[in-house]
This record gives C-alpha cells, structure tokens and sequence, in this order.
C-alpha cells in the first residue's frame, strides 16, 4: 500500500470512528417552561392539593435560578394537604403527548418543607410510561417508571424509583452498585445534595432555624433525566448527572415505557404540610435521540462515499 493509499485508508477508519462515537442529536419532542397551564393537565385528590403555574418562586427567599434557566424564575408550584390535615398529591402531565422509543425526560427540581413546623414527608419526582390519570407518590398506586425523593430526609429510603405501584429496592440490583443505600447517609448522594441553612432559604416568617442536612433533596435544585430505550426495556435515572439506578423490565416485573410524563408532589401523612411545603419545577424538556442501527448506517453510508472519492 503506498502512502497516498494508506493516508486514505487511516482517514476512512477514523470517519468511521467519529460516526460511531459521535454522540446522537437530540430532536426536541417537547419542551415547557411552565409559565403557562395551557398544555398540561392537572390530577388531585383535592382542592387543597394545587398547581400553580407561572409561579416566581424567585420571591422566595434564597430560591435561585433553576440550573437550566437561566435568569428565568417563573415555573411550576405543587403543594400538597398545606391546610386540610389529610393525605394528599398533585400530578400533572402534558396533555396529549405520549412518547416512545429511545427519548429522555429532563427537568429541574426545588423542595422545601416548612421548617417552622419541624419538617414534614414531602415526596416529589417525575416519571415516564404514565397512564394520564393516577395519583402518583405513596398511595399504593402509580404509574409507569418514576423516582419520587423526600424532601426533608425523613425516610428509611429518600431516593425510590418505581415500577408502576412497586417500589424497587436495593436489593433488586437495578441502583448504581456504588450506592451503598438509597438514604441521605450515602456519600454519593451527599456530594450533589450537600447541607444548607434553611433560614437563608425559607420565607422569613415561617422561622426556620438550622441545616438541612448533608444528602437531603431539600433546599436543593436537583438537575433530573430519565434516558428511557424502549428496546433494551430501561430507564436510566439520572440526578445532576450521578447515576442513581436503572429500572430495567429484564428484571422482577415489567414497567410501562412509552406513554405520557409525569410531574407529582404528594404528603402521606394527615399532618398539615404547612403553607411553604412545595415542590417548583422548571425546563421540562423531551428528547428524541436516534436508534443506534441509524447511526451505524450513516457510518457505512460516510464510509462508501469517501470510498467513491478515494476511487
């Protein structure tokens, strides 16, 4: 082979190389900065268990920014059971959407509990798979894949991902293997939840004194994608790009992976939440990404054009 022939054959193989590793655009199938309710629906239990879309929460104290928004503070507020002292949630969904294949949900999340009354189980989280229509959180019910977090760090087990109603544990084997416990005591997630002082954060007259602790959700923007491929059967859950854990339809039971998106805010405890409990949402976002097969025939097909040139 002369050198003009081996100078082509080396860039033949490295085109082919930057195909495939070259990472897939992502098409937008839906995005939402949740200044308006106009494209979603709204699932409660109850009146006291609301959405209030366009909400600033920016006027909150210490409250900055979601991650992805820039120097935008408009978004979506959901609170649950702040004055009936019953059980209650909040879902909603974007209205006629449903999606399938290989495609990611992305969204920002902020949680707060009123400090003032010692804290309280406040779970929030969003999913994929989702019926339209169920109540998501604790209730015994669900549906589709989601994660659900508990705000104040309450809980035996503050980061859960779901299958429908079952929650998925440990022991499934479908966490990260170098999370050791899915609990605010683990170090991986104390690194992208550390602890705050809530008084800087919380409105002023609810009187919060004190740290949230390290590994608490809470007073915190979490940056949430969930990487769903349909044909693997998997959902990747991803927080502030630590992977928690993948829900995996190969393993105990299956899980629906194409349908509606999901949003929720639920308190499980007939103990007033008090009126700052709330979960704000912002930058919900929906992508496509290619099957892997497209990739590999835009290779070949970048590879037999170069051929045609080389001849």
């Amino acid at each position: 082979m002369d050198k003009v022939s081996k100078s082509k054959a080396l860039l033949a193989a490295g085109l082919l190389a930057g195909f495939v590793a070259a990472p897939a655009s992502a098409a937008v199938l839906f995005s939402d900065d949740m200044s308006s309710g106009a494209a979603w629906t709204v699932n409660a239990l109850s009146a006291d268990d609301t959405a209030t879309f366009g909400y600033d929460y920016g006027t909150l104290a210490g409250i900055p920014a979601a991650p992805t928004a820039g120097s935008d503070t408009i978004g979506l507020r959901l609170a649950s059971n702040t004055v009936d002292g019953t059980e209650g949630g909040v879902t909603v969904t974007a209205t006629g959407q449903s999606f399938s294949g290989i495609y990611t949900l992305s969204y920002d999340v902020w949680v707060q509990w009123d400090a003032a009354t010692g804290g309280s189980t406040e779970n929030v989280g969003g999913g994929v798979g989702y019926d339209g229509t169920t109540i998501q959180g604790d209730l015994g019910t669900g549906s589709g894949g989601h994660l659900l977090m508990v705000g104040d760090g309450s809980s035996t087990r503050d980061y859960r991902m779901y299958k429908d109603a079952g929650e998925q544990f440990i022991a499934s084997g479908q966490y990260n293997p170098a999370i050791l416990t899915n609990t605010n005591d683990d170090p991986l997630l104390q690194a992208i939840s550390p602890s705050v002082d809530i008084s800087t954060f919380d409105p002023p007259q609810t009187g919060a004194t004190g740290f949230s602790g390290d590994g608490v959700p809470g007073f915190n923007w979490t940056h949430v994608d969930m990487i769903v491929n349909e044909g693997a059967g998997t959902i990747r859950i991803e927080l502030d790009g630590l992977w928690l854990g993948t829900l995996d339809t190969n393993i105990g039971s299956p899980v629906p992976l194409s349908g509606a998106i999901s949003l929720f805010h639920y308190d499980r405890y007939g103990s007033v939440a008090g009126q700052w409990a709330a979960a704000y949402f912002d930058n919900i976002v929906v992508t496509d990404l290619p099957e892997p097969a497209s990739l590999g025939l835009l290779a070949i097909g970048g590879i037999a054009l170069l051929r045609r040139r080389v001849r």
